[in-house]
């Protein structure tokens, strides 16, 4: 998590809207940088937030985390499975 990404504020967002429990750990640039890549498992490219991990799952992306978030969680999808396409023209 890094407080001021908009890609963690939408994980977060898709979470509290499906009333998921999770825990925010904070990352530090830089200072982070390795921890982040272990908990990723990703020696090369970038490591970036926010990741999901739930067990065995590691999502890297935000939009994959709302997804996951539709399928396991409780209520209205975030994302209508028939407007899908549209909306990954905008990502």
């Amino acid at each position: 998590l890094l407080s001021y990404s908009p890609w963690s504020e939408r994980a977060r967002w898709a979470f509290d809207h499906h009333g998921l429990a999770y825990r925010k750990i904070a990352h530090v640039p830089v200072i982070g940088e390795l921890r982040l890549r272990r908990l990723v498992g990703r020696r090369d490219g970038p490591a970036t937030v926010p990741v999901l991990l739930d067990g065995d799952t590691v999502i890297t992306d935000s939009w994959d985390i709302a997804a996951y978030a539709d399928r396991v969680g409780e209520g209205t999808p975030l994302i209508p499975a028939d407007r899908v396409e549209v909306i990954v023209r905008f990502l």
